[in-house]
Order: C-alpha cells, then structure tokens, then sequence
C-alpha cells in the first residue's frame, strides 16, 4: 500500500512539474513575440521554469534604481558639482534598502523563466538571445525582463553589486569591468 501511495504521489508531482515548464514555455514564448523586433521570425530554443521568491536580488524595482545608480556613477565625470557617492546616489541606495525592509521575504511571488531563442534584428540578422522573464504566479502578467545577451549579463551583475552595496550601505562608486 506504502508503494502504492509513493507511486501515485511521484506521478502527480511529475504531472504538475510537467504541466508548469509546458505554461512556463506558452508564457515565455508569447511574451518574447510581443517583445522581439521581428515577431514572425522568432523561434524559442529553450526555457527553464525557477519558482520566484520575494528576494531584492530578483526585484525588479531594484534592478530599475540600481540602474539609474549605474547611469549616474558612469556620468559622474561629466556631470558638474555632483560626486557619484553624493545625495543622488544615497538616497536611491536608501530606496533600495527600503524596498528590501518591506518585502515579504521568503513569500512565493511567481516565475523565473530562463528562455533561450532566435530571433532577427533589423538589419534582419537572426540572433541568437537568452533573457530571464518575471512572471505572475499564473504566468499570465510579464512583471520585467532582463536581457542577459550580448555582454548585458555583466551588466546584470554590476546591477547585483550596486544594490548589495546599498544593503550594506557602503558608499563607494561601482567599479568599473
């Protein structure tokens, strides 16, 4: 009977497993075409389905403001009587750790897709991309992207080590890779 049980709870856990990477692939693939610059000549290579916890590290909103942190500590030079580690820059830090305080850490908060695929530019060369989609938990609303082709990997990174500096509220400017 034990058996029985294990069998028909592997089989169920397989099913919802299967189903959720089949939602997750319809999810990222009608979102890419709405995103690409040539919708008819996409075509998805790959897709990984990641549960989504509410972690800064994932958020989006973060990710805009370290962003803007980014862009202000790469004009520094050329922006006049403005220190990048000045007020701008320490107070979208401490918006960053404000958006960290009021998070439900740990809460489920919906999906990472890791797509692959082909798409053409528009020049209409094919491309290879590879992006992370944020969806809900019913993969029906794209709450960001982030494009990790062409080197804006590392660019990604540089975001993650902004917003790790404004949790641990130290003030230096970003280094430049």
């Amino acid at each position: 009977m034990k058996h029985l049980f294990a069998l028909l709870l592997s089989v169920a856990l397989l099913t919802a497993c299967d189903n959720v990477q089949t939602q997750g692939q319809a999810a990222a693939q009608r979102i890419m075409k709405e995103n690409v610059i040539v919708p008819d000549s996409y075509e998805a290579v790959e897709t990984r389905v990641d549960s989504l916890y509410a972690d800064i590290n994932f958020n989006m909103n973060a990710f805009s403001i370290a962003k803007r942190i980014l862009t202000i500590e790469g004009n520094a030079p050329r922006m006049s009587g403005q220190s990048p580690t000045g007020g701008v820059v320490a107070e979208l830090e401490s918006r960053i750790r404000a958006l960290d305080s009021h998070l439900d850490k740990g809460a489920f908060e919906g999906w990472r897709l890791h797509h692959r695929y082909r798409a053409a530019n528009v020049q209409g060369k094919v491309l290879d991309e590879e992006v992370i989609i944020f969806v809900d938990p019913e993969m029906k609303e794209c709450r960001g992207i982030l494009d990790l082709s062409n080197g804006k990997a590392e660019e990604v990174e540089r975001l993650r080590k902004i917003i790790a500096r404004a949790l641990n509220n130290v003030s230096t400017p970003t280094e430049q890779e």
